[in-house]
């Protein structure tokens, strides 16, 4: 699918912001990345623009001029705030700025900026001649009402909703079902099967491609290119609806990756080409559930759809654990469920025990049954989901366990300082040596992640595991830098996240293919082959 398509990505961002460290403070360094991973044009605001949005405009402006390489390729998108109204000259300089450089893209901030989306409307009102688009983050349109309230006012405007991920996606679907000129933008859309839903219910021509920050790589480009759209909803998402709106009359330049020579496994998936290495999904779930925004809501038919994802891209066997079932109100049944779910396919597919603390002493008194057969080959543990922490003598009889039948616990963790954050499994850890721990996320967010590294780092039988972890803004080149590619599993979070998405995260990082390779499979399979049978 990657043949001949054309990436503009609608969610460009550059400059320095004293609240954060900046992916690109230049954008010659957007630039760069734009060539490694292939992007065309892109759509930019500058992050100085916080918080005085007309001095970041301007900043923007001087830095695309003064920049040869841009030309064509980098497009403008001017931060507006209702006190552009009463700034001296602001205004002014805002409609000539429009006016002289064609600029028809406009970025709305209220949340850094203290505002609320309606009082734009008489902002717009100066502007609305010139029919732009209003880039707005899921997280600033609260309820909807804001922006349906703006969109109402201005029909003959755009509205593209940037950044949403699977919680953002009730409120991003009932805003387009209200308003047909609200669009949505891809590049949070991890969940499985959500751009098909957009595709289906609101059509290719309101959806608008967009990469993440930097710590995202092309998760985004292999989510919209292997994800299974057609062909023409894919060239409208990818360039075509934002060349539309934008007015862009010039041909795009024609862009190749710029990978090195030594890493192949990204070009092979965006050919649609198997890797020719052993991978291993050591963190997946099956089951339906309301939380997330999908299609497929029956547990026999996504079986057979997580089967057919994992031919199509070479994974050899996946690890999973029963995220919802029919018998979800009662763990014991759930663990049985989701053996008889897959029982066909035991060869491919293989379980987590659940230990619910609300069922530990049933469940301590299974193990050996669960473990004689060749399906269950661990715990799963999700503390913030249970609320009981990690370190609740509960959980005794699942460390122990592991530990002398040397078992691998894939553990839910998040955060700093919350019930499964990282630090708080120190002591846990040291007691149970034997015992094989796997972080699921990598500690999750910012605060999370220098939690998971130093745990991994201190301690032989702790690894991080690589779903979800798109979260943290740090950059996994320096977490593989910190840990080694020996301590880090991959993981997908399927059937509720995107296969291809967090595989495309992986092999579109900035290292070359012998990185990479032990930790798509090879490490797993060395944990799953410590397994002592119990006596």
């Amino acid at each position: 699918m990657s043949r001949n398509v054309i990436l503009f990505n609608a969610n460009g961002s550059i400059g320095l912001n004293v609240a954060e460290t900046p992916d690109y403070p230049r954008l010659e360094d957007f630039l760069r990345e734009m060539d490694r991973l292939g992007i065309a044009q892109a759509l930019v605001w500058n992050k100085s623009s916080v918080p005085h949005a007309p001095g970041g405009n301007r900043r923007l402006l001087e830095s695309i001029s003064a920049c040869p390489a841009a030309r064509n390729r980098i497009f403008p998108a001017l931060v507006i705030a209702p006190a552009m109204l009463y700034e001296k000259g602001a205004l002014d300089d805002l409609v000539e700025a429009m006016r002289r450089e064609k600029i028809r893209a406009l970025r709305a901030l209220p949340k850094d900026l203290y505002y609320d989306l309606r009082q734009l409307e008489f902002l717009l009102k100066h502007l609305a001649r010139f029919k732009p688009v209003l880039m707005v983050h899921s997280r600033d349109i609260g309820d909807g009402q804001p922006l349906l309230f703006l969109a109402e006012r201005f029909p003959a405007m755009k509205f593209i909703i940037t950044e949403a991920m699977w919680g953002d996606m009730g409120r991003v679907f009932d805003c387009m079902r209200r308003q047909r000129n609200i669009l949505a933008e891809t590049s949070w859309m991890h969940t499985q099967g959500t751009l098909d839903l957009l595709a289906r219910e609101f059509g290719p021509e309101r959806i608008v491609f967009g990469m993440g920050p930097r710590s995202h790589a092309g998760a985004a480009i292999a989510g919209l290119l292997n994800g299974g759209l057609d062909r023409k909803t894919v060239c409208m998402a990818a360039r075509g609806n934002m060349a539309g709106i934008l007015g862009l009359k010039a041909p795009p330049p024609a862009v190749k990756p710029a990978g090195k020579s030594d890493n192949s496994f990204w070009k092979k998936l965006l050919r649609g080409e198997r890797l020719g290495v052993p991978v291993i999904d050591a963190h997946s779930h099956l089951g339906p559930s309301s939380r997330w925004y999908m299609e497929e809501g029956d547990s026999d038919a996504m079986v057979r759809q997580m089967l057919a994802r994992m031919d199509r891209i070479g994974v050899d066997l996946t690890v999973t654990f029963p995220g919802s079932n029919p018998l979800a109100d009662d763990v014991v049944a759930g663990n049985e469920f989701l053996e008889k779910l897959t029982l066909p396919h035991h060869g491919r597919l293989k379980g987590m025990v659940s230990f619910h603390p609300a069922y530990a002493g049933t469940l301590a008194g299974k193990l050996d049954e669960y473990f004689a057969r060749d399906f269950f080959v661990g715990f799963k543990i999700l503390c913030s989901y249970w609320k009981v922490p990690v370190t609740d003598p509960v959980f005794t009889p699942a460390w122990e366990y592991a530990g002398r039948h040397r078992l691998p616990i894939l553990i839910h963790s998040w955060g700093s300082g919350g019930l499964d954050s990282p630090g708080r499994l120190e002591a846990v850890v040291k007691r149970h040596p034997r015992a094989i721990f796997i972080l699921g996320h990598s500690g999750g967010n910012d605060a999370g992640r220098p939690e998971a590294e130093a745990l991994a780092l201190a301690h032989r039988n702790v690894y991080l595991e690589w779903c979800g972890s798109f979260c943290s803004t740090h950059l996994w080149e320096k977490t593989i830098e910190k840990v080694g590619n020996r301590k880090i599993v991959f993981g997908t979070d399927a059937v509720y996240h995107s296969i291809d998405w967090e595989l495309g995260r992986l092999l579109s990082l900035d290292v070359p293919d012998k990185i990479i390779s032990p930790i798509l499979g090879a490490n797993m399979r060395g944990i799953l082959s410590r397994r002592l049978r119990r006596d």
